[in-house]
């Protein structure tokens, strides 16, 4: 190869290792001379560092804004009924009231059994009507141990919306009309069901749809935790 070829070949190499040396120097310096600041957070590497830059130390780092809290729940007592135990009375069943005749009313009783000290007990419910919210002319009817009525849907605690009727209350605080017809102006009796979860009591239970036309009890759920230390159920007998 001639001489002059391998110079020029030796030059370019010189150049781009001269090139790589100088960056990476350029690179050393940069670094060296950067701060903890808003451009260099990383460098805020101390709690006592962050803050006295005004920033924020959360999670063994710093960073530009406070930690984000989550909000408070917009449903407390729905969202707790994940830490509760379900029981689910009736699932996807019809029911309705031919004609209004009480002789004809398609409704379903049961009988459950407690055992143990209940710290809070909650009945939800999914009903719908050609899978839609029942209208001011149907209503739900649940009695426990004869006790309760048609619920009154304004004073059901609050729950997430969706496209059919949902119904959550507290056990101990059952607002309902005794007497058909359904109507939101009136003004709701109250009656209290966790009384009758008592440690080896049996409760009756019975519900139906106020409906001339069939409709759907798509779920009546009752969730319960237990007292500290005692470890409470409830079943279906």
């Amino acid at each position: 190869m001639p001489q002059k070829i391998l110079q020029l070949i030796s030059y370019i190499v010189g150049m781009i290792i001269t090139i790589i040396l100088a960056s990476l120097a350029i690179n050393f310096l940069v670094q060296k001379s950067a701060i903890c600041d808003n451009n260099h957070i990383q460098l805020c590497t101390t709690e006592n560092i962050c803050s006295s830059k005004n920033f924020y130390w959360w999670d063994n780092s710093c960073h530009l804004i406070a930690k984000p809290q989550p909000a408070p729940s917009e449903y407390p007592d729905y969202d707790s009924l994940k830490d509760l135990t379900p029981l689910t009375i009736i699932d996807n069943q019809i029911s309705w009231s031919p004609k209004g005749d009480p002789k004809q009313i398609i409704g379903y009783s049961k009988q459950l059994k407690s055992t143990g000290q209940f710290a809070s007990i909650y009945l939800y419910a999914e009903v719908s009507i050609n899978n839609k919210p029942l209208t001011q002319y149907e209503s739900l009817y649940i009695k426990f141990n004869n006790a309760g009525g048609h619920l009154f849907r304004p004073q059901s605690l609050k729950i997430p919306t969706d496209t059919i009727t949902k119904l959550l209350y507290a056990a101990n605080n059952i607002p309902y009309l005794a007497n058909a017809p359904y109507s939101e102006n009136k003004t709701p009796l109250t009656t209290d069901w966790f009384q009758f979860f008592k440690d080896g009591s049996s409760i009756s239970f019975y519900s139906f749809i106020s409906s001339l036309k069939p409709a759907m009890i798509n779920k009546i759920v009752l969730y319960y935790g237990c007292a500290e230390g005692s470890n409470c159920k409830v079943e279906l007998k």
